[in-house]
């Protein structure tokens, strides 16, 4: 089982393959006695950082390999400390190898020949080549490097391979699988934490009832992640066991994972007597094909990613239709925003014309109230004056004096009309008879009364009559005979 090739690395992802400088041996080893406990607490050189469960969980998984020449890989180095510790936990370790993308921890420097370094990522092929260099088998794997789902599958599929036969590989901080962060979640059908619980198929693949092969329960992760899973190393896969944030796998050649032949021991069976006849025969699976929870042409993760698509779909064009209308709200709001705003100019307006308006109401007041003023002034004044006036007339001087002005009044009449007499006395001495009776004709109307006139004799009153007829419509050129002539003809 191997990583297929993946595309080139970044640069700040290339690998440096420098391995740790030169090692200073002298330093004591741990005895077998210790526990790794102690070892821990009592370690003094480079700083370790495990969880406290971890180091009771490891002397139980680790204890078998303590006296063995072992070849210990652990991807995730940091301060270099926990290889201190595993070299004093593996007294007689063929190979504490460590393995970070930190190039820091390339200036690391050990006192034990047999701890050395490795630096890139643990999940590229150069880095995986280096490693094998070094040791050809391992017998204990730990990975505590990304934490990221990618990671964590991608260094098994990459070193389990290279697992020993009654090897361990454990996965460390799978707390972090259920993190989004990293790559995970409580539901994540293709996590860190999922993919190991899928294992637990492959380890039963032989009671499934359908043909299919241990690497089909796993083509999710293998699509997702760009993985070649090999089905017969997959059959190496003796059990999968979980602590709290571990995850430790067993390696066992594949006759030593199948369940094998009914054993049976003993003589008597009275409540089941076809139990005796049972013996040496094989599990046989029923023909699952019809089942409907047995896996089809597609994984389960995949219907769960394939659902969780749908509803990421339905959620987006949801999104998209929200977006819409908001769009249109912000739209409507916008023009609400104008609308208001054209009111408010308008009110602005409406009220600088009303501030206008009453600075002009505020002056035409002000007139107003002079004006008022002056009225009363003035109404004092000819209230005044009338009572001045009424007291005048009421006085001796101005009855008095009442002839003087009629007089004065008529003096302009009067002088008119002594003029006209004299020059018709005038006329009349110098034998102007006719001149005298056309300008006498418009006084003997104005002013001889109609019954004076029916007085005169007829012979008087008809010579009399004719002759102003004959004085009034004589023909002469000069204008101003010409209204004597109307006078005539109405007598």
């Amino acid at each position: 089982m191997s990583k297929s090739p993946k595309k080139p690395a970044s640069s700040a992802r290339k690998d440096d393959l420098r391995a740790a400088k030169p090692s200073r041996p002298g330093k004591p080893r741990g005895s077998a006695a210790d526990t790794l406990r102690a070892l821990h607490q009592a370690h003094a050189g480079k700083v370790s950082d495990k969880w406290s469960i971890y180091l009771d969980a490891y002397q139980e998984f680790l204890s078998e390999f303590r006296t063995r020449p072992v070849r210990l890989l652990e991807i995730g180095v940091q301060n270099g400390g926990s290889l201190e510790i595993w070299r004093k936990f593996f007294p007689n370790a063929e190979l504490v190898l460590g393995c970070d993308v930190d190039t820091a921890c390339g200036e690391l420097e050990f006192d034990d020949p047999e701890i050395a370094i490795v630096i890139g990522d643990a999940d590229s092929a150069e880095v995986e080549r280096q490693i094998v260099s070094r040791a050809k088998q391992l017998d204990v794997i730990i990975d505590d490097g990304s934490h990221k789902s990618s990671g964590i599958i991608g260094n098994f599929a990459r070193y389990f391979p290279h697992l020993s036969d009654g090897g361990i590989y454990i996965a460390e901080d799978m707390h972090c699988s259920y993190w989004e962060s990293f790559e995970g979640g409580l539901y994540d059908p293709l996590s860190a934490l999922a993919f190991f619980k899928r294992l637990v198929d492959v380890i039963n693949s032989e009671h499934w009832g359908i043909a299919r092969s241990r690497a089909d329960v796993l083509a999710s992760f293998a699509k997702k992640f760009d993985l070649a899973l090999d089905a017969e190393v997959l059959s190496s896969v003796h059990s999968v066991e979980f602590r709290n944030s571990l995850c430790v796998i067993r390696k066992r050649a594949p006759e030593r994972n199948v369940l094998g032949p009914r054993s049976i021991a003993g003589s008597e069976a009275p409540v089941a007597p076809g139990a005796l006849s049972a013996g040496g025969k094989v599990s046989r699976a029923p023909d699952q094909k019809a089942n409907p929870w047995s896996l089809g042409s597609v994984t389960i993760e995949d219907e769960i990613v394939a659902g969780r698509l749908v509803d990421e779909r339905q959620l987006k064009e949801a999104i998209t239709e929200r977006d819409g209308r908001i769009a249109a709200l912000n739209a409507d709001m916008r023009e609400v925003e104008r609308a208001v705003s054209e009111s408010r100019e308008v009110e602005r307006r409406l009220k600088a014309e009303l501030a206008g308006r009453e600075r002009k109401v505020s002056v035409l007041d002000a007139d107003l109230q002079e004006l008022t003023r002056q009225a009363h002034s003035l109404r004092k004044r000819l209230a005044s004056s009338e009572m001045a006036t009424l007291q005048l007339r009421q006085s001796t001087s101005w009855r008095i004096t009442a002839p003087l002005r009629a007089l004065s009044r008529h003096t302009g009449a009067l002088r008119r009309n002594l003029g006209r007499a004299f020059r018709l006395v005038w006329w009349l001495a110098s034998g102007q008879w006719r001149r005298a009776m056309r300008a006498a004709l418009p006084y003997y109307h104005r002013y001889v009364p109609v019954k004076w006139r029916a007085m005169l004799p007829d012979r008087v009153a008809q010579g009399l009559k004719r002759r102003l007829i004959y004085a009034a419509t004589e023909p002469t050129s000069q204008p101003w005979r010409r209204p004597l002539q109307m006078k005539a003809e109405a007598v």
